[in-house]
């Protein structure tokens, strides 16, 4: 019988509370929506996840995947010589030494895109020789039945649809069916596994790490197929991946050697030096992500580690996603309209903020996100606060008039 009670004192709030708190949960949803997407939000709610993957129970460690970096070493003091582009002639020796662990797949992170976008100037003429290099052994190691992934870059038209920017190595995948691209465009939120992306033409391209799940196991890709948006995928920090090697390394390991370390597995090979020079500045492709910053690579072995082993979640839908947000944000306002005391609406507020970090925690572990209901929350309790304050003016003319009556009755 007691809930009966509370409807007196919400209806007396008036329909213009009411209304202004509907706006205000609207108004809060649109923010949400429209500024999940900006750098700070994202900055934000990757701290938190950050936290929540630490007490999650979810595995921590790589185990499909080896990353072979490029470091400062190859890079400042070894034959790579601080140049850019990275010399060709280098991947390929790396790649064909890395096909003798006989893995099955072998990944080439680094910018291979042709220097004039409009596909008039394929490769600089310094460069022609090298590239054909590189081609030969991607050939090469693809007739060893090892899958080799490339990467290509995308554009994106006045229409909407995406093309693919011309590379170096002119559609190689065309002559071996062990040769695939995949781009290597990252998602505004990292935690969203890229995948294929529909084509001016109406074909798709594969995103690097979907090109590399394809060729290993692509019952996961089955399964998100049609999927509107992107899943989202767990994340580890780059200490969970225990199988990275330095590329320099690769050349004093034996063949045998190699294969204890590569054999069956997918292999990364990616930049982890530093831009400004050896040991100084940022590393290169350095990016922020749930688990803190880590390179490019790490990324890419984050989301063939998450679509291998089934690691993400389907996103919420838009619909239920705001639903959820309505109906949580409302509960905030009627909690908060129930009560007249400061101390009632503290706790409300407090138990307001257990709820989201405990839903929050929910919703991650089922759902790969958060409750994100900082703003239409946000807004209601200081339209909630905004109407205590009034409140209190009132009662305070109230009580000043009566006392005034008292003294000097008509």
């Amino acid at each position: 019988m007691a809930k009966f009670k509370i409807l007196p004192v919400l209806a007396a709030r008036g329909p213009f509370y009411w209304g202004l708190a509907a706006a205000l949960i609207g108004i809060g949803v649109f923010l949400e929506e429209a500024l999940s997407h900006q750098k700070l939000v994202l900055s934000a709610e990757y701290k938190i996840y950050r936290y929540y993957r630490q007490v999650s129970p979810l595995p921590v460690q790589a185990t499909r995947t080896v990353v072979v970096l490029i470091d400062d070493v190859d890079y400042w003091k070894g034959d790579l010589a601080r140049r850019v582009p990275i010399k060709r002639k280098y991947l390929a020796g790396l790649l064909r030494k890395l096909a003798a662990g006989n893995p099955q797949v072998i990944a080439l992170d680094f910018n291979l895109r042709s220097p004039v976008l409009d596909g008039t100037l394929p490769d600089n003429k310094d460069y022609e020789s090298e590239t054909a290099d590189l081609e030969r052994a991607a050939l090469e190691v693809a007739q060893k039945r090892i899958i080799v992934v490339l990467p290509t870059t995308v554009g994106r038209d006045s229409g909407g649809y995406y093309y693919r920017h011309p590379d170096v190595f002119d559609h190689l995948e065309q002559r071996n069916a062990n040769i695939s691209v995949g781009y290597i465009m990252p998602t505004v939120d990292i935690r969203q596994v890229p995948l294929q992306l529909p084509m001016r033409g109406g074909q798709a391209l594969d995103s690097f790490a979907s090109a590399i799940v394809r060729r290993v196991d692509d019952s996961s890709l089955r399964y998100l197929a049609g999927e509107a948006a992107f899943p989202l995928g767990t994340f580890m920090d780059q200490k969970s991946f225990k199988k990275v090697i330095p590329a320099r390394r690769v050349a004093d390991l034996s063949d045998d050697q190699l294969s204890r370390l590569l054999a069956t597995k997918t292999v990364l090979v990616g930049a982890a030096w530093h831009d400004t020079a050896y040991g100084a500045g940022k590393y290169v492709d350095l990016h922020e992500t749930p688990a803190g910053e880590m390179p490019g690579v790490f990324i890419l072995a984050n989301y063939v580690e998450a679509l291998l082993n089934w690691h993400f979640t389907k996103p919420l839908g838009a619909t239920l996603s705001r639903t959820t947000e309505v109906v949580f944000s409302l509960a905030v306002a009627i909690g908060l309209a129930s009560f007249r005391r400061v101390a009632a609406k503290a706790l409300v507020l407090a138990g307001t903020c257990l709820a989201i970090a405990v839903l929050s925690y929910i919703f991650y572990q089922n759902f790969g996100r958060f409750l994100d209901v900082f703003f239409p929350v946000a807004l209601i309790v200081v339209h909630a606060l905004f109407e205590n304050q009034r409140e209190l003016i009132r009662d305070a003319h109230r009580y000043r008039h009566e006392q005034s009556m008292k003294l000097h009755p008509l």
